[in-house]
């Protein structure tokens, strides 16, 4: 009976009951919607995630030991496999591969003797190596070419074991045939010491390339050049009853292999799969020797899920607000629904309906269209999903198929509680209403103070919403770490954002009437009376005396206008974002990463940083370096680049550095060093030196660690490819390329010969320029000077390593060859005894010979000025260099210290003690505690070096603050500072970053640089595109050419990467692409949708309660163009400040919620720091057309004023 009554008045009032329905099924559809949704494009995001991923590495592999292998032990290792494993993963694996492996047998008895086998003789009997197996379904994949499948061993009847193996091992076997026997040992211990195996059959490959025989040769097979191993299959049996039993030290390897099955995985299974895999890895690694679980999916699907955090949790702050707004929208309308139903309330009240009657009748009706919309909002989520799945950006991923879709009974939940909130969000203004209402209801009592403002409700949740915003701040992430570093969502902080928008708008709209009044009391003043007209402030004084009235609707327009900012900046923001984190990972248009320059042959170079006809080019070195104020000192990330490029090759923004670029960039101006040129004709040095030291200190018998001399001289060179290298001068014999002088070393060595011969021998050989031959004058007389000799392209074996790797196609003893002319830097020593005495070196003449041992450069050492001490060592600190002027002769003293030995060089040098222009990170700053110019110690590329602090900036492309602080310095600087001290080997940029020319660029640069016409120039743009184009915005694929260039040089590099392929990579993914699209187009529809037909109701609410008003003006002899003038007034009014509240609450929250939202790996915050960025385009369009919807509801209410008839209007009233 009440069913029915409550059915009776709903069908009577439809149109209002229909408004309603409408708001609570998009409350309903949108929280079940959600639901759904994100399932989804969660499901789309682990289709790409696994598409993106080589279907191997999602296998999962299980391995065990056993021993002895018994029927017993058999049964229950593979019982304890299948329970905890293999049956908790049925859903998402096909039948795995299983197998039995046993230990090696050998073809002779292991206490007997022991058969050297060496490279290449596997071929040979005794180097055979066998062992048994057993593979679930081997007979299934298997043709049996002659014999029988094995039979069951049993040793007590039979002393032969039958086995069945491949036509390949039966010829490699020497003919092993069916009914051949074979006696074979095992290489352990054991009490029985051989077994006989009889060929059963003999078989051939069934679909050789299947998944079978697949895991059989990765699992089974054994590759090796000194063995040859053979398998034999058994039966189970065989192998528990028989081997297992007869052989009790016998072990055995088990192998599982699962074909991972992406398909029947949805992402709502990732978490119970990570748990099983790790539940069954932690049980199974306790109870089962040697259990080994190998897959990567945990960690894939790990990933995912933080990703899905990461992704999702921006995309749940919108569904909120977008769910606050339409609950809003429920509210208006109920209390613009209650407004219009004065009369019949006031009417039930006065006829003696009591206030808890009237509630229950709307309780009823409320609850009975809740249900209705609560059963169909999943339903109806369905079908608006499965249209957004047929949108261009989804389709893409599911392959225009239908998207999955599990109506779940999450999805039921969320829409009964959508229907929940709904009712309740009904019942509030019903029950304030209603409770306001009295027997005495005088209807023009003015509306009482609400209850949010009456007790500051807004401004508490406010408050509250800011200090979430505070502790949003403090961590730089709506996400949270627990004690084990994992991150999840905090539930406070995804409301904020709705808390911060809605408080915020009912705060300002506590000042909405205080602005009106005072604005019409400013039109009212002396002075303003003849301009301002009288209908302008009688709209004005309208509104400022029923403001609560115009208050709902203003707050709904604000939050809708607010969601539309909103959701419209956070696409912009972050494809803005996207693209400036490609920028900044990548660092230019594109990079090459772990470039490794060659140690030997032609002397090759990345220190190019030229242009190229087609970009720029920029050489970098990066490396991990620490600060020297401690034992092991704080680290921080080293990267050295080109000045001169960076501002032409870089992405930069101006709020990296509070400098502009170009003034940091002057900090890193290279020094004027140059070093000593030497002539392209010089062929070889020749060094006048005078050893202060103990001849004996010298002897050849003294040689130190790894065979070296204990004292060498050495010269540090660089070629024209900024190519650095040592030269020893004098031959070290023993590492000579001269065989024979080699042999006299040995044989002095081993004394064979005395120190005379090796003296007269010698001279047939290495001649008289050697370290030897110093020794044997000094002896002589110790004050002889002795003239060292060394050839410019350095000895290979005097070089035992140079930076980069060896290419395969070069040898280890292929020759360094410098490129001319070549510069020299320093002049030193090595030792490399354990400890050395303290000693001199007098240092004359360095003269450069040609080919024909013709002097044609000469330099006299004499001058201390023009040299540098070394100080690699703590024991340089006490070394000296000093002029000597000897009568006629001047020359330097070289003096050092004694100590223990070092392969470092000491000596002196042209490269001054440098100290390095460093621009470094706030963070870094942070972490050292030094200020601008302070000069502090750090290790730089293996050497001690001082920098100084010259900028400050807090970020700089490819480089993460947050992760590990960053000094960026001058490339050319800081490598010769470390490579005129090494005593070997390099170093040179390990990156190369590039900037593309776009076609016109290009065309400009090949017209400039070499003369040419536009049309030549043109042909050469479009030769290297390999196509003719008309846009001149296209950019050139520079790091093609440029890769090609090295391959060519034999320079390798790990990894390419462009700004390209990272955006398309980011853009592919649905859950920072597509999702938002769609999620974009829903925040559209819901404010169109809950703009146009909440404005609507009110406005006719409006217009039904001011009738008696507006006829009263037009009696009172206002015109109806001024009464028309008036409505639109009024109504631009509300609409306009509506609007621009909620615009400027929507910018401002997008700006300060958005670099929380989004993040950058392992970052909380992103980086660079996102730029907040609205689509005013869009935003414009789209609320140009609801504007145009709202100024066609405005039309029709002044339609409706002009058609009023005063008399019949004043004659109701008076009634």
């Amino acid at each position: 009976m009440i069913f029915r009554l409550f059915l009776k008045r709903i069908i009577a009032r439809k149109k209002i009951f229909f408004i309603v329905a409408i708001g609570i099924l998009l409350a309903c559809t949108t929280l079940s919607g959600s639901v759904m949704y994100f399932e989804s494009l969660r499901n789309l995001a682990l289709d790409y995630t696994f598409s993106t991923i080589d279907s191997k590495q999602l296998d999962i592999k299980l391995r065990a030991r056993e021993r002895p292998i018994t029927k017993q032990k058999y049964d229950y290792l593979v019982g304890e496999i299948n329970q905890n494993a293999v049956d908790p993963l049925t859903k998402i694996i096909s039948k795995p591969f299983f197998g039995v492996k046993t230990w090696t047998f050998l073809p002779y008895p292991a206490n007997l003797f022991s058969f050297a086998c060496e490279k290449e003789s596997s071929h040979l009997e005794n180097c055979q190596r066998f062992f048994f197996s057993y593979l679930d379904g081997f007979e299934n994949n298997i043709e049996l070419i002659s014999g029988d499948l094995p039979k069951k061993y049993n040793f007590s009847n039979n002393s032969e074991i039958e086995v069945i193996v491949s036509r390949e091992e039966s010829e490699k076997l020497k003919g092993l045939q069916v009914g051949s026997t074979k006696t074979i040992y095992p290489y352990w211990e054991d009490e029985i010491q051989e077994i006989t195996i009889r060929v059963s059959g003999i078989y051939d490959r069934v679909e050789k390339n299947s998944d079978f025989w697949e895991f059989y040769d990765i699992n089974f097979s054994q590759q090796d050049s000194t063995f040859s191993f053979a398998g034999f299959f058994i039966s189970k049996d065989s192998l528990t009853l028989g081997l297992g039993e007869v052989f009790s030290e016998m072990g055995s390897e088990f192998y599982w292999d699962f074909k991972f099955d992406s398909d029947v995985v949805h992402s709502h299974d990732s978490q119970e799969i990570i748990d099983v895999i790790d539940q069954s890895k932690t049980k199974l690694s306790q109870e089962i020797d040697g259990f080994v679980l190998v897959s990567k999916l945990p960690g894939i699907l790990k990933i995912f899920d933080k990703n899905l955090v990461d992704s999702g949790t921006p995309m749940r702050i919108v569904l909120i607000i977008i769910t606050v707004v339409i609950i809003y929208f429920i509210y208006t309308l109920m209390s613009l629904i209650l407004d219009s139903q004065n009369d019949e309330i006031e009417f039930l009240n006065s006829r003696g309906t009591s206030v808890k009657q009237i509630i229950f009748f709307i309780i009823g009706e409320t609850i009975l269209i809740a249900i209705i919309c609560s059963l169909l909002g999943p339903f109806l989520a369905i079908g608006i999903i499965q249209f957004a799945g047929l949108l261009p950006w989804l389709a893409e991923f599911s392959q225009n198929q239908t998207l999955y879709i599990k109506l779940s009974n999450s999805a039921f939940i969320a829409s009964a509680l959508g229907g929940v909130v709904s009712l309740i969000t009904v019942l509030i203004p019903a029950f304030l209403f209603i409770k306001n209402r009295s027997s005495t209801f005088k209807r023009n009592e003015r509306p009482k103070e609400s209850i949010i403002q009456k007790y500051y409700i807004d401004i508490g949740f406010l408050v509250i919403a800011l200090l979430a915003l505070w502790q949003v701040s403090e961590r730089g992430s709506l996400l949270v770490k627990d004690v084990l570093g994992d991150s999840s969502i905090d539930n406070l902080t995804l409301i904020m954002p709705s808390l911060i928008l809605i408080a915020s708008g009912v705060f300002l709209l506590r000042f909405y009437p205080i602005v009106i009044k005072i604005l019409s009391w400013l039109l009212t003043l002396r002075g303003f009376e003849r301009i301002v007209p009288s209908w302008l402030i009688i709209g004005l004084w309208q509104i400022a005396r029923n403001p609560s009235h115009y208050r709902k609707i203003s707050l709904l327009l604000i939050l809708s206008a607010g969601l539309g900012v909103f959701a419209s900046s956070f696409e912009s923001t972050l494809d803005r974002s996207l693209n400036d984190r490609a920028k900044y990972e990548v660092g230019a248009d594109s990079r090459l990463t772990e470039v490794s320059v060659p140690w030997n042959g032609e002397s090759v170079s990345v220190l190019s940083g030229e242009k190229s006809e087609f970009g720029q080019v920029m050489p970098v070195y990066r490396s991990d370096e620490r600060v020297k104020s401690s034992l092991l000192g704080d680290s921080f990330q080293l990267l050295a680049v080109d000045p001169d490029l960076v501002n032409e090759v870089i992405f930069w923004r101006s709020d990296f550095s509070s400098d502009n670029l170009n003034k940091i960039l002057d900090n890193l101006k290279q020094s004027s060093y140059l070093g000593i040129p030497v002539p392209e004709n010089v062929n070889s040095f020749s060094l006048e030196l005078n050893p202060r030291i103990d001849p004996e200190f010298l002897s050849p018998d003294n040689k130190g660690r790894s065979g070296y001399p204990p004292v060498a001289v050495l010269l540090r060179i660089s070629d024209s490819n900024n190519r650095f290298y040592s030269l020893s001068l004098g031959t070290d014999w023993e590492k000579s390329n001269d065989d024979k002088a080699r042999q006299l070393y040995r044989d002095f060595r081993q004394k064979k010969i005395s120190q005379e011969e090796l003296l007269e021998l010698r001279k047939d050989t290495l001649g008289e320029q050697d370290l030897e031959h110093c020794y044997f004058k000094l002896k002589q007389d110790k004050n002889s000077w002795c003239e060292l000799k060394s050839n410019v392209n350095p000895n290979p074996r005097n070089i035992s390593s140079w930076g980069g790797n060896r290419r395969s196609n070069r040898s280890r003893g292929a020759p360094f060859i410098p490129s001319p002319p070549i510069t020299l830097h320093s002049i030193s020593i090595t030792q490399s005894g354990t400890y050395n005495p303290a000693g001199a070196i007098n240092f004359g003449r360095i003269k450069g010979l040609d080919l024909n041992g013709k002097i044609v450069w000469e330099k006299v050492l004499d001058k201390e000025e023009d040299w540098t001490l070394l100080n690699t060592v703590p024991n340089a600190k006490g070394d000296t260099l000093v002029e000597i002027n000897d009568n006629e002769d001047n020359y330097l003293r070289f003096q050092w210290t004694p100590g223990q030995g070092s392969r470092n060089l000491r000596g002196f040098s042209k490269v001054e003690n440098m100290i390095l222009p460093a621009i470094v990170s706030n963070s870094f700053i942070e972490m050292t505690g030094a200020k601008i110019n302070d000069i502090l110690s750090v290790s730089l590329l293996n050497t001690d070096s001082k920098i100084q602090i010259k900028g400050v900036i807090d970020y700089f492309p490819t480089l993460n603050p947050n992760k590990s602080p960053f000094v960026i310095l001058n490339l050319y600087d800081a490598i010769l500072e470390s490579n005129a001290q090494l005593m070997e080997g390099d170093y040179q940029p390990n990156e190369i970053w590039l900037k593309s020319y776009t076609v016109d660029e290009a065309i400009n640069n090949l017209m400039q640089s070499f003369n040419l016409s536009e049309t030549e120039a043109q042909s050469l743009v479009e030769m290297h595109l390999g196509y003719s184009t008309d846009n001149s915005d296209l950019k050139l694929d520079l790091l093609s050419k440029i890769s090609k260039d090295l391959e060519e040089k034999n320079i390798d590099f790990l990894k390419k990467s462009d700004i390209n392929s990272y955006l398309n990579n980011a853009k592919i993914d649905p859950l920072t692409f597509a999702g938002w699209q769609t999620l974009l187009i829903i925040s559209f529809m819901t404010v169109s949708i809950v703009s146009i037909i909440g404005y609507s109701l009110h406005a006719r609410s409006s217009f039904n309660e001011r009738v008696g008003d507006f006829a009263s003006l037009k009696g009172a002899g206002m015109s109806i163009r001024q009464v028309l003038v008036l409505v639109l007034i009024e109504q631009l009014i509300i609409v306009g400040i509506a609007v621009l509240l909620g615009m400027f609450l929507g910018s401002r929250l997008s700006s300060t919620i958005m670099p929380y939202l989004i993040t950058s790996g392992g970052s909380f915050k992103a980086i660079p720091p996102m730029i907040n960025e609205i689509n005013w385009l869009n935003f414009s369009i789209i609320f140009s057309a609801f504007l145009t919807l709202f100024f066609i509801v405005i039309a029709s209410i002044m339609l409706s004023v002009k058609k009023l008839s005063v008399h019949n209007i004043l004659r109701t009233e008076l009634k």
